[in-house]
């Protein structure tokens, strides 16, 4: 389960950005994570929490949207939707064939669908009076 790898940096990038804002507290955090990184929704935010028991983040509501894949193909430029035409054990074994949708090519550049972003957060500051 490498969701709780992965939740240790986001969580840890997400302290850094409080702290460096002075939050009191961290409300939400709006979380993208590309579907080829083959992070499970539940199991992330899970991790998350858990990971955040007595930090500024405690309270944290944590949002999770994800990416869908696009390609560019460097044979026709078709840029869009990939299609995914193989045998379900080569994504357990991600080796992924995907192709292009518009002529059937294995030469595509993957554009968006593999990224961890943290979009933004919601926090609670302390204003001086």
């Amino acid at each position: 389960m490498h969701e709780f790898s992965i939740a240790n940096a986001i969580l840890q990038k997400i302290l850094n950005v409080a702290e460096k804002s002075a939050a009191e507290e961290i409300k939400e955090a709006n979380i993208s994570i590309g579907e080829l990184t083959f992070l499970n929704k539940e199991q992330l935010i899970f991790a998350l929490k858990v990971l955040s028991k007595e930090t500024k983040a405690e309270k944290c509501k944590f949002n999770i949207c994800v990416i869908k894949t696009k390609i560019k193909c460097l044979n026709c430029g078709y840029k869009g939707k990939a299609v995914y035409e193989g045998p379900e054990y080569h994504i357990l074994n991600f080796k992924i064939p995907l192709n292009c949708p518009k002529c059937k090519s294995k030469k595509i550049k993957i554009v968006e669908g593999k990224e961890v972003l943290l979009k933004n957060l919601k926090i609670k500051i302390k204003i001086p009076k």
